[in-house]
């Protein structure tokens, strides 16, 4: 074993005495801030609900009423054959869907829902719409997103499917 690898090792045995001694939900800081060496697997327990941003925009924080229709935050990319050797729009596509999934994950077992605008997930996603709306140009000075959870093979309804819609957000704000 080379010392380059005892990081590694230790990281892994701490982590099976973490889940061998207590609960099995790991929600240690130090457990919680190493997962991105783990990919999410939540997709193989079956099809269901799939968590999707949506956001619109708000052409006076005064007059909710003034706002553009529902748009999905993510869009599927065109295949490509070189997308075989390199794919980063696809990557980065996915990283930014596990984020997404990580904020529902949170939303459904996390007690403090009323610190949720505290929480990293949320505004990881709050910057992301945010940056996402900038990129485009050509927009009011507030905006707002919701989380969805709608079945895979439906269509949203955005009477039934939101599970979280955050309030009006300035997009000067940083």
């Amino acid at each position: 074993m080379s010392l380059s690898s005892v990081p590694f090792w230790l990281y892994f045995g701490f982590l099976l005495t973490a889940l061998l001694v207590g609960s099995r939900s790991i929600s240690h800081p130090w457990l919680f801030l190493l997962r991105s060496f783990f990919p999410n697997w939540q997709f193989y327990h079956g099809l269901g609900h799939t968590p999707r941003i949506y956001w619109r925009t708000v052409s006076s924080t005064m007059d909710e009423s003034q706002t553009s229709d529902w748009q999905p935050l993510l869009h599927p990319h065109r295949r490509q054959l070189i997308h075989l050797v390199h794919n980063p729009f696809v990557n980065l596509t996915h990283a930014q869907q596990t984020l997404i999934d990580q904020l529902a994950t949170d939303l459904a077992d996390r007690d403090d829902s009323d610190q949720m605008p505290n929480w990293v997930s949320y505004r990881m996603v709050e910057r992301l719409v945010r940056e996402k709306i900038i990129a485009q140009g050509d927009i009011g000075p507030c905006f707002q997103f919701c989380l969805c959870l709608p079945h895979i093979s439906t269509p949203v309804d955005f009477a039934n499917d939101i599970a979280l819609q955050s309030p009006l957000l300035s997009l000067s704000h940083e």
